[in-house]
């Protein structure tokens, strides 16, 4: 369990003192003189004055020094613990700036600005942001106004500072107090007092990238030889290897994204950032960003699309002509932050550097994670900003009640980055609302209602910013938000959970499963056999080492299991539609990988050797495993499934593999390569999307055509070649012999399994037989589709065709063509469509009963296809079951459309019901679309009639006989 935590002494800041420190006085230049600063070494507190400089004390108590190696002997003399460091930029009110410190209190803090002589002005307050603003990304100390000095620091941490840094300054000294106060787990600090900004922003940028660049490259080198244990020496090797493959990441990442496809959803978000832009570029006079006739521009109205507008913008600014390799470069370096994020999330939890190794390695090593970084443009950004926003929440709750500037605005500017992708991070306001009532409730505990009173106000003072400023930054770029930023954010967010613009079907646990009818364990389950088994093991051994943890941090690393939990939950609650396997829980994933690292820095910080050595070895037999097949299968890394399943070759035929199409790049490289696609002009089929093959084949010859072909007519259109992947392809098909298709000429293959297929046509028999089906040739069609079976047995779509021909022949083929359709449902048993041509022989038969419950397993394998359900509703007419037939025909409305057949029948299934208005209006919705129908004049003026209306009734009865002819 963890360690009993004393209670926390009062950090609130008081008039007066009885703590005795030494001043420590670095002047900001060589020409700063003691003139004008002799009101700081007055005070009684102040025992000791040490300077460093070339001018005169008048004070006994003050010691100048010329050289800091002087300075720093005179300061290893001195007695007292605690030193107040200056550079003389502030003038600051010494007694009222000490707190009451305490033993136990923690190394260092900064002081007050409320004890700050000079009142700042308006100009000076904007520096002061600006400055706040730089050292929140290059400051090591992360403080508002860090470099300014004015702090309170124990002997040993400053006298560590000097002997490991080589050089200090006015503004380096801080950082690298930090950098160890951080290092002993200790993040506390009040805010510095103002002072001026000459120079300052600039000189603290460079100071803080020279700093960090010692500590963590040169420094564990040189705190290797004093460290104890394997703990110790496993936390210098962590920090020295986090900011290496940080840098090896930050580069690496981007240079292979030029290796991956389009993804098949890219072009449409692309193509909708493209209107977006043209909103932002005319103020917003060009309103087609919100035109819902233009492709699936409804849908993409709830999705800020940031990401899209920053590549749109890129692109047209540089005038970059490659704009997807532009995009996936950019996708890369947003991956390359999130894995930042992820270690540092996990080092703010633990305060071990190993953890943040840890969880770096081990998302970098997430197949999953480290393809879709490359070229998914919602999942990987949103996951971004989610966890940087993860982080800064954690470093908010572990600095309450004074949480520093930079940290607030870094934590609005995370929220707004994936406000702007998806609205789903709204999640983040209220898990920092949680964490913050968690941490009040705590202070009403441990100080009283009186203190926890007092801090409601300023906690409210800290959360309400944030909300505004990171709403307000989050929907900026976001079209539709802007038009109502509350009301549209929220119908976005009600849309997004019960998301329901799309009907697709996958393969999950070996079935055919309609998105919208998932199993609740769906995200839970991919996540399980997709992630790296060293990530999830890291991730059991948290759950249960937590508890070792200091109090804050075991309360820290609940909320982020919360944060695992909730959004899953959540999913399950509102029954989300969830699709492409678990891409849309990459956010949730990165939580459980900064965990996972927590529970393997637990055992390699342990203090038994058996434990620490095990560790390794587990680690290294995991992560090199996985890092292997990473290297080997590049670039389809995003395929992978861990040994749960036997891998990848295991989970073929059983989970969706190729689902965003990124095959479809190599196949059409390939092709380039091997086929001669330049001499003539070649037509190629492509089963998803046809994009990123065509893309490609662009960059070299216009001589290739590239066109899409359904998953159920894939062999229709005459073509000379096809690229073939597995997506939406059946178990059967794939496990036997269905797929690679005959004339496959090259496979692309992952782990040993074929994913993708490039085919040559060697003859032109289904092209021949759809044609003269489609013609209404049933007869002469049996002969080339007799052709198509004999070239391919277990071509399911052939033995289809055949047999819907056979039954349409007019001839006495009833047994051949059950015995083709039954042949098709054996290759594939998930052929919704023999099922439906299967109902209609028997539909003829006029057994509606057999017939009813083949429409019935067509509709349960592809719920809306239309002629299924109309098929069914004739079905069920017959047999005189008008209210269920209704239900079929509003399905073929919802599904096919808006005709004349659907309505004529629902309103014939209501005059059937005895519901005379509902039935004339519904025919007078078939008579506006089809007038010249008479059949349907006949019956609304039946319908007329049986309510007595004579005179509408022979309106509707003339009309009818004249458009008989009589």
């Amino acid at each position: 369990m963890a360690n009993s935590v004393k209670k926390k002494p009062n950090r609130e800041i008081s008039s007066t003192s009885n703590l005795s420190v030494g001043l420590l006085y670095l002047p900001a230049n060589a020409q700063d003189g003691l003139k004008g600063k002799e009101a700081l070494f007055q005070s009684a507190a102040v025992k000791s004055v040490l300077a460093l400089g070339e001018f005169e004390a008048t004070q006994d108590k003050v010691q100048v020094f010329s050289t800091k190696s002087d300075l720093v002997r005179a300061l290893e003399a001195s007695e007292l613990d605690y030193w107040l460091v200056s550079d003389g930029s502030t003038i600051f009110n010494p007694a009222k700036s000490l707190n009451e410190l305490n033993g136990d209190s923690s190394d260092w803090y900064i002081v007050s600005r409320a004890h700050n002589t000079e009142k700042p002005g308006f100009a000076h307050l904007v520096k002061d942001f600006f400055y706040g603003v730089a050292t929140a990304f290059f400051s090591p100390s992360t403080h508002r106004n860090a470099a300014l000095q004015t702090y309170v620091a124990k002997k040993d941490l400053l006298l560590n500072a000097f002997n490991l840094f080589p050089k200090q300054d006015s503004v380096r000294l801080q950082n690298q107090v930090s950098l160890l106060a951080e290092s002993r787990g200790d993040f506390e600090a009040h805010q510095v007092s103002l002072g001026k900004r000459s120079g300052l922003t600039r000189k603290s940028i460079a100071a803080g990238i020279k700093d960090y660049a010692h500590w963590f490259f040169k420094a564990p080198f040189q705190q290797w030889k004093s460290a104890n244990g394997f703990g110790q020496k496993s936390e210098l090797a962590s920090r020295f290897l986090f900011a290496s493959f940080f840098l090896l990441t930050i580069i690496g990442m981007p240079l292979l994204s030029f290796d991956y496809g389009i993804t098949w959803d890219e072009s449409l978000q692309y193509n909708f950032a493209k209107d977006m832009y043209k909103y932002f570029a005319t103020w917003g006079e060009d309103e087609s960003v919100f035109d819902t006739k233009k492709g699936l521009w409804a849908p993409m109205q709830f999705y800020g699309s940031f990401f899209d507008l920053l590549t749109v913008t890129i692109n047209n600014w540089f005038g970059i002509e490659d704009e997807y390799a532009a995009r996936h470069f950019v996708n890369a370096l947003f991956g390359a932050m999130g894995i930042l994020f992820c270690g540092l999330t996990a080092r703010a939890i633990t305060g071990s550097w190993t953890a943040g190794f840890m969880s770096f390695l081990l998302l970098l090593l997430s197949p999953s994670y480290f393809g879709h970084a490359m070229n998914n443009p919602k999942d990987i950004p949103f996951a971004t900003g989610m966890v940087a926003a993860t982080y800064y929440i954690i470093r908010l709750l572990k600095s309450l009640p004074r949480p520093d500037f930079a940290t607030k605005f870094m934590l609005t500017l995370s929220i707004a980055s994936a406000l702007s992708i998806r609205v789903g991070a709204l999640l983040l306001f209220a898990y920092l609302l949680m964490g913050m009532g968690l941490n009040w409730l705590n202070t009403w505990k441990q100080e009283g209602q009186a203190v926890a009173m007092q801090r409601f106000k300023s906690y409210l003072f800290i959360f309400l910013p944030i909300l505004v400023f990171g709403w307000a930054l989050g929907i900026a770029f976001w079209p539709f938000a802007l038009k109502a930023p509350v009301g549209n954010v929220l119908e976005s967010l009600n849309k997004m959970s019960n998301f329901s613009f799309l009907t697709t079907y996958e393969t999950f646990d070996g079935v055919r499963t309609n998105m919208k009818d998932l199993p609740w364990y769906y995200s839970v389950k991919l996540i399980a056999i997709g992630a790296p088994l060293v990530a999830l093991l890291g991730f059991v051994l948290q759950l249960v080492g937590q508890f070792k943890l200091n109090k804050k941090g075991m309360w820290l690393s609940l909320l982020l299991c919360f944060m695992v939990a909730f959004p899953l939950f959540w999913a399950v609650y509102k029954d989300s539609m969830l699709y492409n396997a678990w891409r849309h829980s990459l956010f949730i994933y990165v939580n459980i990988v900064i965990l996972a690292g927590a529970g393997w820095a637990w055992l390699l910080t342990a203090k038994n050797q058996i434990l620490n050595y095990a560790a390794v070895a587990l680690i290294l037999v995991g992560s090199g495993r996985v890092a292997y097949w990473m290297v080997k299968e590049h670039p389809n890394e995003y395929l992978y499934f861990n040994e749960l399943t036997g891998g990848t070759a295991g989970a073929y035929g059983n989970y969706e593999l190729d689902y965003y199409s990124n095959t479809l790049r190599q196949a059409a490289e390939w092709m380039v390569n091997n086929v001669d696609v330049h001499s003539k002009k070649i037509v190629i089929a492509a089963n998803n999307e046809p994009l990123t093959a065509q893309w490609y084949f662009n960059q070299y010859t216009d001589s290739v055509e590239v066109i899409w072909t359904r998953e159920y007519e894939l062999t229709k259109k005459e073509t000379d070649y096809a690229i073939f992947n597995t997506r939406t392809m059946s178990k059967t098909t794939l496990t036997q012999g269905g797929f690679p298709p005959k004339g496959t000429i090259h496979t692309i293959d992952v782990d040993g399994v074929p994913v993708c297929a490039i085919v040559k046509r060697e003859n032109q028999y289904m092209p021949q037989g759809y044609a003269l089906v489609e013609a209404g040739k049933m007869a002469e069609a049996i002969e080339p589709l007799k052709k198509a079976v004999a070239y391919d047995s277990m071509n399911d779509e052939a033995w289809r065709m055949l047999g819907l021909a056979y039954l349409n022949s007019g001839g006495n083929n009833q047994a051949e063509a059950i015995q083709a359709l039954d042949k098709a449902i054996e290759i594939l048993p998930e052929n919704f469509i023999a099922y439906d041509v299967k109902g209609m022989l028997y539909f003829n038969q006029r057994d509606f009963v057999k017939a009813d419950s083949l429409f019935q397993l067509s509709i349960s394998y592809k719920v809306n296809y239309t002629n299924a359900h109309y098929n069914r509703g004739l079905a069920l007419f017959n047999m005189g079951k008008y209210a269920d037939a209704v239900k079929e025909f509003e399905n073929s409305v919802r599904y096919g459309g808006h005709k004349p057949e659907f309505y004529k029948l629902l309103g014939m299934c209501f005059m059937n019901l005895n519901q005379m208005d509902q039935a004339i209006q519904l025919l007078g919705q078939s008579v506006q679309m089809n007038p010249n129908d008479p059949q349907v004049y006949q019956y609304i003026g039946q319908a007329y009639a049986a309510k007595g209306d004579q005179q509408n009734a022979q309106k509707f009865f003339g009309q009818a006989q004249r458009l008989m002819g009589q």
